[in-house]
């Protein structure tokens, strides 16, 4: 009888990981396949230049997160902070999101350098930011990390492509804020939950100090949002986070907003 328990055990915890493993490839199916270069300028779609009209302008960069990616609503945590804002201010908003599923960080380097995209950054009030997911988990290999070593040369490439990313945008608008959300860890119930986690804080840690390094750029945790339950806050596709788990990444940064305005009017 016990010994049945035990093959049940073990065929279940075969099947979960089986089921992630599933999900964690579909949800990485843009990344494996060849990645398409940025859309050329005059595929961007345009926004209105900058007036008196008195609207507040959000660009979005990045990937996946940032795109909404699992969200049943379809808006992400860029569509509830844009809520937040018109709610709180009164104002029009008026949002451009650029991410693109599976964009990697030299990728959106290229994608900054589309004349249409400058435009709309040098127009924005706020920035919002997504990436590194994919250059760290590129094409499934987060299966294949066992420790920092592993990742010593992604993390080395993405750092340089981020700096670069950040002296773009500044370059562009030097005044609006840029609000750049790290990583969280999806895998934190596996076993090697714990071996993800220590290699996902480093990299935010790396990230962060890059990003720190620019003037009215602000790093955003959001690791400790998904470190407890993180199922109930994530898509079937074990990855994505769901309409909750946006949500609770708007908050995060709904509450930076107030913080951003007393900046400006100080």
């Amino acid at each position: 009888m016990k010994g049945a328990a035990v093959k049940w055990v073990s065929l279940f915890s075969l099947l979960s990981t089986l089921l992630w493993i599933t999900g964690f490839f579909i949800a990485f199916h843009d990344q494996a396949a060849k990645h398409s270069p940025p859309p050329p300028a005059e595929g961007i779609p345009a926004m209105s230049p900058k007036g008196d009209d008195g609207a507040f302008r959000i660009v979005a960069l990045g990937d996946s997160l940032t795109r909404g990616t699992g969200d049943e609503t379809g808006k992400g945590y860029v569509g509830y902070l844009a809520d937040h804002i018109k709610k709180r201010t009164g104002k029009k908003i008026l949002l451009r999101n650029l991410a693109v599923r599976g964009m990697v960080s030299e990728k959106l380097l290229g994608q900054l350098r589309l004349s249409e995209v400058q435009r709309q950054i040098s127009d924005a009030d706020l920035i919002l930011m997504t990436i590194g997911g994919n250059d760290l988990f590129q094409k499934g290999k987060a299966l294949q990390i066992k420790s920092k070593k592993d990742v010593g040369p992604v993390e080395k490439k993405f750092l340089r492509h981020l700096d670069a990313i950040f002296r773009e945008i500044r370059k562009r608008n030097p005044n609006a804020y840029v609000f750049f959300i790290g990583l969280y860890n999806p895998f934190s119930d596996l076993a090697e939950g714990k071996t993800y986690s220590e290699i996902i804080r480093r990299w935010n840690f790396a990230a962060f100090e890059t990003a720190e390094k620019y003037p009215r750029v602000v790093a955003v945790p959001v690791f400790d949002l998904f470190e407890i339950d993180v199922n109930g806050f994530l898509n079937v596709d074990k990855f994505h986070p769901n309409a909750e788990g946006y949500r609770r990444i708007a908050q995060r940064l709904a509450s930076l907003v107030p913080l951003a305005e007393r900046k400006e009017s100080g």
